[in-house]
């Protein structure tokens, strides 16, 4: 359950959105400067639905055998390659409902969880995948995965180093 405040016989549970009547004249708010709300872990999940619901895409990548449903809107608010590949008209593809990326082959096998990535800003990487990810974050310039690479490869570097001691 949520937090219940009390607002003289009416009240807002905040989880549930249960609430009673509001025609007191007691406010709801506890001061003048009104009443936080706090969503943004319901709504990224919401977002993040999309990534598995074609319903609402509106272009399909083909990555190797592969297709993908997909949302220009997510696509370019992640990558300004992507913004420049579907809203530039002088990109050839641009308009075109399905578009095909040419990848390497290790980029093809990991490239549902980069695009998962766009959607979640969530993803488990691994040894034997890492440099496939962090290579497709250089490519479509996606910054926040560009950091890890730092990270990954400062990491890798002190573990070699402390291999050879």
């Amino acid at each position: 359950m949520g937090q219940e405040l009390e607002t003289g016989g009416n009240s807002i549970e905040s989880g549930n959105m249960h609430h009673t009547s509001c025609s007191s004249s007691h406010s709801l708010f506890a001061h003048d400067h009104g009443q936080h709300v706090e969503n943004s872990q319901r709504l990224l999940g919401k977002i993040a639905s999309l990534f598995e619901n074609q319903d609402l895409s509106d272009i399909q990548i083909v990555v190797g055998h592969n297709i993908y449903h997909a949302h220009k809107l997510i696509l370019c608010c992640a990558s300004d390659v992507f913004r420049v590949m579907l809203m530039n008209p002088s990109w050839s593809e641009s308009n075109l409902p399905k578009i095909v990326l040419k990848e390497e082959p290790e980029c093809i096998q990991v490239f549902d969880s980069f695009l998962r990535y766009l959607y979640t800003g969530k993803i488990h990487l691994m040894h034997n995948s890492v440099l496939s990810i962090l290579m497709l974050a250089d490519k479509y310039n996606i910054d926040d995965l560009q950091v890890m690479q730092h990270l990954v490869l400062s990491c890798s570097f002190f573990r070699y180093l402390c291999s050879t001691i």
